[in-house]
């Protein structure tokens, strides 16, 4: 009913109307052609495209091929994730993970999001694997418009914010013996040397 009204809002700010909606960017294109003054006989596109929960992958093709409108031009899907469920707040992760956050920011609260971002946690979640992904830090909006851009980078004193939530979550768990202790340990040595000697970040 107030879609209309809705819908154009949502679309002066890019990054919430993701959100709501399909997505498609170009990442590549590509012709094998060295030559300036010939047209090249074929050229490829590659798409990076992220449909809502449930949306049908054939229906959205035939949208784009309806759209093109133009015989010429094939489209092929190369790689899919597969379907999966989210992971449940019920899972001891979930609560361990809460509650490591909750003693950094006392004043915070954990919420379960939608995010347009892929990650590798729905590898996991098609196989039964509870996941969670998060980055425990507080940090800059300029720093956030840099992820996956030009220039992309975090400030380097940030990175002990989340190192010390994931060791309290890791300690949780081994407290409450969800892990077991030496793939335990290998997690916080992984983590330390992960936090505190990455040269992908600069200050």
């Amino acid at each position: 009913m107030f879609k209309w009204i809705i819908v154009p809002q949502l679309r002066k700010q890019p990054k919430l109307f993701a959100l709501f909606s399909n997505t498609i960017t170009l990442t590549s294109i590509s012709c094998n052609n060295d030559i300036i003054n010939s047209i090249p006989n074929t050229t490829t596109a590659i798409l990076d495209c992220r449909l809502l929960p449930e949306e049908s992958r054939d229906d959205f093709l035939v949208e784009i091929q309806n759209k093109i409108n133009n015989e010429l031009v094939k489209i092929s899907v190369i790689y899919e994730m597969p379907e999966f469920k989210a992971s449940t707040e019920e899972s001891i992760f979930y609560k361990h993970l809460n509650n490591a956050i909750a003693k950094a920011h006392p004043d915070g609260h954990v919420l379960k999001m939608f995010s347009p971002n892929f990650n590798d946690t729905g590898i996991f979640r098609v196989k039964g694997v509870p996941a969670f992904s998060t980055i425990p830090v507080q940090i800059d909006l300029k720093y956030l418009r840099t992820i996956h851009s030009y220039n992309e980078r975090i400030p380097r004193g940030i990175l002990n914010q989340g190192k010390n939530i994931y060791v309290d979550f890791l300690k949780n768990c081994l407290h409450n013996n969800t892990l077991k202790l030496t793939w335990d340990c290998e997690l916080l040595i992984l983590f330390n040397k992960c936090f505190s000697h990455s040269n992908s970040f600069r200050n």
